[in-house]
């Protein structure tokens, strides 16, 4: 019988089986380590580039809130210019009044027979203070304030004569209350 020595032979393959094995197990290591390689450069990439946008998007913050301040100190501004528009405004309206309220005073004075010693102006009512030769001069004064149509009602508040002596015990003294319509 013929006998066949196969060791060697299964010997040489099972060597080549381990180093093929090995070599695929080389490669497929090398291939992961340069597959991770390759993804670390570009996880790297895009972290720098992400920096750089969030550098760029802090500066453009700083700028816009420089640019918010100073829109809340022009509308600041805006505000108070308004405030002293409105007040000039008023003033200028309100400038004439007294004037015209004088003037009207005057010619509603009985002539020569009496005259006003105070004028109060308040936002409803007119105090008005004065002296005059007699009772009936006082009644066409106070005829001629309700005939004006600019009160909704004048009282008389008093009538006296001048305490102590003097060129003007003759006269009297009077205090007339008129009240503005309601606006």
């Amino acid at each position: 019988m013929i006998h066949i020595n196969l060791l060697p032979f299964r010997s040489a393959r099972k060597q080549e089986n381990v180093r093929r094995q090995v070599v695929i197990f080389v490669g497929s290591l090398f291939v992961v380590v340069l597959a991770l390689v390759w993804g670390q450069t570009i996880l790297s990439g895009q972290v720098a580039s992400l920096r750089e946008e969030k550098i760029s998007a802090e500066r453009e913050l700083e700028h816009f809130r420089q640019i918010a301040q100073q829109v809340d100190e022009l509308r600041k501004h805006i505000e108070m210019v308004q405030q002293r528009l409105n007040v000039i405004t008023v003033l200028q309206e309100d400038r004439a009044k007294p004037v015209l309220l004088l003037d009207e005073m005057t010619a509603l004075v009985v002539p020569k027979r009496m005259w006003l010693t105070s004028l109060e102006d308040s936002a409803t009512t007119i105090n008005l203070k004065g002296m005059a030769v007699d009772n009936q001069t006082i009644a066409s004064f106070l005829k001629n304030l309700e005939d004006s149509g600019r009160f909704s009602s004048v009282d008389l508040v008093s009538i006296v004569r001048p305490a102590g002596g003097g060129p003007f015990t003759q006269f009297k003294e009077f205090e007339i209350i008129c009240r503005k319509p309601a606006a």
